[in-house]
This record gives structure tokens, sequence and C-alpha cells, in this order.
């Protein structure tokens, strides 16, 4: 067959008769043959696994984020904040991201808050005492349960 470049330079029925075609198309045995030669027209996707696919949540910019703040406040010895922050890293790859990326970004801008110095003295702000996140994490996580079960059945229930 021609090169691009011869074929953009002859006329279309010169171009039928170089790809053996006609403006009605192929004909029946042409497309039989060709598929016989070169298959399908179609891409094939691998559908990544769960190991890549969790591996994958790690290019992102806000988990790069997040993951710094969890080493920090791991560093300064807060480490309910450092096991939560974990927990949200690896949900990340379970769930749906957009809704996590907002989380992450609001947990990182508050912690930020929280935590440095100047921004805690500008906003009157301290760390919680470990006693509340007791409280805390069983809360949210069953909130959090609650909308991944009822995902879950809502998935299940529209497609049977």
């Amino acid at each position: 067959m021609a090169s691009w470049k011869k074929l953009s330079e002859i006329n279309t029925y010169e171009v039928f008769d170089e790809l053996e075609t006609s403006s009605n198309g192929l004909g029946e045995a042409e497309v039989s043959r060709r598929l016989n030669i070169h298959g399908l027209n179609e891409i094939r996707f691998k559908k990544p696994g769960p190991l890549l696919r969790f591996l994958k949540q790690f290019q992102s910019l806000l988990v790069y984020v997040l993951i710094v703040v969890g080493v920090f406040t791991a560093i300064i010895g807060e480490w309910i904040d450092t096991v939560v922050i974990a927990g949200v890293v690896v949900l990340n790859s379970a769930t749906n991201p957009w809704v996590l990326y907002g989380i992450l970004i609001t947990a990182a801008i508050t912690l930020l808050i929280i935590y440095l110095p100047g921004l805690e003295f500008i906003f009157k702000t301290g760390p919680f005492p470990s006693t509340w996140w007791a409280l805390i994490v069983p809360f949210s996580l069953t909130g959090l349960l609650a909308v991944e079960v009822e995902k879950y059945l809502m998935r299940r229930w529209n497609h049977e």
C-alpha cells in the first residue's frame, strides 16, 4: 500500500483503487477476508487489578499533601490524627475519588490551620484532645459505611 503522503496526492478514485474499495464501501467477501487477516478494529484495554488500582491512587497531588500532613502529625506525636489521615488515604482507592478529594482538601486545610503555629495563632485554634477522637472516628465511619452500603445496594438493585 502507498504511504500517506502519496495517498494525499492522488484523487478519490485512485484512493479507492489503492485501498481496494469503492464509494459504497467494502463487499462482504472483502470484509470477511480483512477480518481474517487483521481481526476486529478495536482496542483492547486490560482492566487493572486491585493492587495496581490502589497504587495508582498515590499519583495524586492531594494524596501527597495528605501523606505530608500525616507525617507531620506523626512527628509531633498526634497518633490518632496520623491514623485517621492514613485511613483516608487508604479509603481513597476504594470509593469515589472526587468526594475523597474534597474531604482531603478540607482535612488538609483544617490540619494546617490547627497545627501550624502561625495559623493557630491567627485563627485561635488548637488540636483536639485525644479523647475526642474516640467519638469522632466511630461516628464518621458509621456515616461513611452507611453511604457505601447504600451505593452498593443501589448498584446491585439497578443491575437486576
